[in-house]
């Protein structure tokens, strides 16, 4: 009989093997071990019609013999326990089966401990494993299944939870120079590394520490110390450790800004409306270039540029500057951690100041009623969009054809293009930042003396090694307090739904 109808049935073996074991790893094991016996003993199978009863009894067999050896180990050691399964509490016992796990790690072969560390922090699949390694998918799932073997048949005792690593997206502020087309620069995304800013954030720790907490070999620490400390993630504090270098928002924080954001703007959110209503009526009047935006979707962008006009005039907190990095430029991390939704103005801009020729920025905002938070433009994008703007069309074809494949121009009948997105000139953004300081005015004595009392607060959540990183997210919480009635009229009626899948974007020329 030919081999190759086991390819047909690799499929439904694994399913099979799923509901026979307790975890993705093991069900890969037997699987494969199922296949790998029913390739040696199809020879002997006769009738071909009883294949399936033979594949299937041939199947529980391996399954028994596999439940026999597997079940004290399955007890002791499963590297994918189900995510709602509580970690165990910290004690003696769990500081001893930690350290074992760490000794046990570290006298692997490097090339188990690799595929170990790519595979459960930095969470890589056995595909990209196998690709950033240049092996074969076989290879590397046969490696992981000897390297777990080889810590299950020393370990009696092992714990997942050691090397269950935690998540933090981590964004950015300031400004760069980036690549010829402004692109940022490259930034930390490894779980390993992520899982060191977290446990350095509170207390600065030492590599045998992080080492001890993560279950992972020192020297693999100290490698990663070392990158985080040439890119200005982390900052020596003597005697060894480190801490992180930026400011994390947790739930924490968000759920304490959520709650006196709300308390403090929300008696004022009507007249925030209102005065809204007047600059939105008197800013539609303005004859700037409206693409082919809603008045629902320019009503947003109107409440949106209000917020950075709040901000610019009347924000009476200090506004820090971003450090120097390691490239030379000014721009600094903020860390995001857990899923608890906060009322933020989120922002993306880009100025498009290359050596001082760049005549219009690009800017996009979200985080209120939905809004998606539009990407940052390229530098060259931008000059493409100027150059349609004002001819119609432009010599960078290359530029044109990536924003017209983005949605930000459109080819029209005679071969000129468009622009999507909403311009302003120089004149029309200044006539309605007046208009916005017109009517905002009256309510910001008010205004600044509710987030002075919320700042204060608020910056008393980070630890005290952050004292001035910690002024650029409290920086930002005066503009913050304006999406609270701006989330108010959302749910109050006053903004109607916004437009689904449409951005909140935007051209303005800031110098001649």
């Amino acid at each position: 009989m030919d081999p190759k109808i086991l390819e047909e049935y690799a499929g439904r073996v694994y399913a099979y093997a799923v509901k026979r074991t307790f975890s993705m790893i093991e069900a890969e094991e037997l699987s494969q071990e199922i296949l790998l016996s029913a390739v040696c003993d199809l020879p002997k199978l006769r009738d071909e019609s009883r294949f399936e009863p033979w594949l299937w009894g041939l199947a529980a067999n391996v399954t028994r013999a596999f439940r026999r050896r597997m079940g004290r180990e399955r007890s002791l050691y499963a590297l994918d326990l189900p995510e709602d399964i509580a970690a165990p509490e910290d004690g003696e016992d769990s500081e001893e089966l930690y350290a074992a796990l760490r000794e046990r790690v570290a006298r692997l072969s490097r090339e188990y401990r690799e595929l170990l560390i790519l595979r459960y922090y930095d969470g890589l699949s056995v595909k990209s494993i196998a690709a950033r390694l240049s092996l074969p998918e076989g290879t590397v799932t046969w490696r992981l299944s000897e390297a777990r073997r080889k810590l299950k048949k020393e370990l009696e005792n092992m714990e997942e939870t050691a090397l269950r690593p935690k998540d933090m997206r981590i964004e950015f502020y300031g400004t760069w120079d980036g690549d010829a087309a402004g692109r940022p620069p490259v930034f930390i995304g490894d779980a390993l590394s992520k899982n060191i800013l977290i446990e350095c954030y509170e207390v600065p720790r030492s590599a045998e520490e992080l080492s001890r907490i993560t279950g992972v070999p020192a020297y693999y620490i100290e490698d990663r110390i070392a990158n985080l400390l040439a890119r200005n993630a982390l900052t020596e504090t003597g005697r060894g450790k480190n801490a992180t270098a930026f400011p994390i928002l947790t739930d924490k924080t968000r759920l304490w800004f959520r709650e006196h954001a709300a308390r403090a703007m929300e008696p004022m959110a009507d007249r925030f409306a209102d005065a809204m209503d007047k600059i939105t009526s008197a800013a539609n009047r303005l004859d700037f270039y409206r693409g082919d935006r809603s008045d629902t979707s320019l009503c947003y962008l109107f409440w949106f540029l209000a917020s950075e006009v709040v901000r610019e005039r009347w924000n009476p907190l200090p506004s820090p500057d971003a450090p120097i990095m390691y490239d030379g430029q000014r721009w600094g991390y903020i860390g995001i951690r857990g899923n608890t939704n906060v009322l933020r103005i989120r922002s993306n801009r880009c100025l498009n100041d290359r050596m001082g020729k760049g005549r219009f920025r690009h800017e996009a905002y979200g985080g209120i009623g939905n809004v998606p938070l539009a990407p940052m433009m390229w530098y060259e994008w931008i000059n493409a969009c100027e150059d349609i703007f004002l001819s119609g069309g432009s010599d960078d074809a290359e530029s044109v054809s990536a924003c017209a494949a983005r949605g930000y121009a459109l080819r029209n009948a005679d071969g000129t293009f468009r622009l999507t997105l909403p311009v302003f000139t120089l004149e029309q953004k200044a006539d309605f930042d007046e208009l916005c300081r017109g009517c905002l005015s009256p309510l910001m004595d008010e205004t600044v003396s509710r987030a002075l009392t919320v700042a204060e607060g608020y910056r008393a959540l980070f630890p005290d090694q952050l004292a001035e990183s910690a002024k650029v997210p409290v920086y930002w919480t005066f503009r913050d307090l304006f999406a609270v009635p701006m989330d108010c009229a959302v749910k109050s009626g006053r903004l109607p739904p916004y437009p689904t899948g449409v951005p909140c974007d935007v051209l303005i020329q800031f110098r001649t």
